[in-house]
């Protein structure tokens, strides 16, 4: 025995089997089911809508179109509002790098004060500590968005099948 042949004898073993299990009383019933992708059934099931009742299709077509153009204006206004957080996180970043700047300009005249007026050690704290504290933030700041960029998903097409 081959083992193209083991599987035609597992068939017809299996085949014997069910019909000998199957009372003759019963009737067969055969399932057919269709399946299609897109907005729209195809033609020969659209013929058949219309049989059905006229006028049909054109209201079908119709719908389809609707959902399409809701669809299409969802996704337009999802894009338009992630470009606005963009924006709207670039200029908050740039605003935080102003203030840090001018912390750290602040911190650096204060210091340079202090130490002019004879206070050493307030100009090391006010001039070394402004400094410190903002190269803090700086490298804090790069590993929270290096920790958001890592855990983050990938934003995915907003496209999809069957609306």
């Amino acid at each position: 025995m081959t083992s193209e042949q083991k599987p035609e004898i597992a068939a017809s073993v299996l085949k014997e089997s069910i019909q000998q299990e199957l009372p003759l009383d019963k009737e067969k019933i055969e399932l057919l089911a269709t399946l299609y992708a897109g907005p729209l059934p195809p033609p020969s099931l659209l013929a058949k809508f219309e049989e059905i009742q006229p006028g049909l299709v054109e209201r079908i077509v119709l719908m389809a179109e609707r959902q399409a153009a809701h669809r299409q204006s969802m996704e337009l206004k999802q894009f338009e509002e992630a470009v606005a957080d963009q924006k709207a996180a670039r200029m908050e970043a740039r605003f935080g790098q102003v203030l840090g700047f001018l912390i750290c300009v602040f911190a650096l005249i204060g210091g340079t004060y202090a130490s002019i007026n004879g206070s050493q050690f307030f100009a090391t704290v006010i001039g070394g500590g402004g400094v410190v504290a903002l190269a803090a933030v700086f490298i804090h700041g790069k590993r929270v968005e290096n920790t958001k960029r890592q855990t983050s998903p990938v934003v995915a097409s907003t496209k999809q099948s069957g609306d």
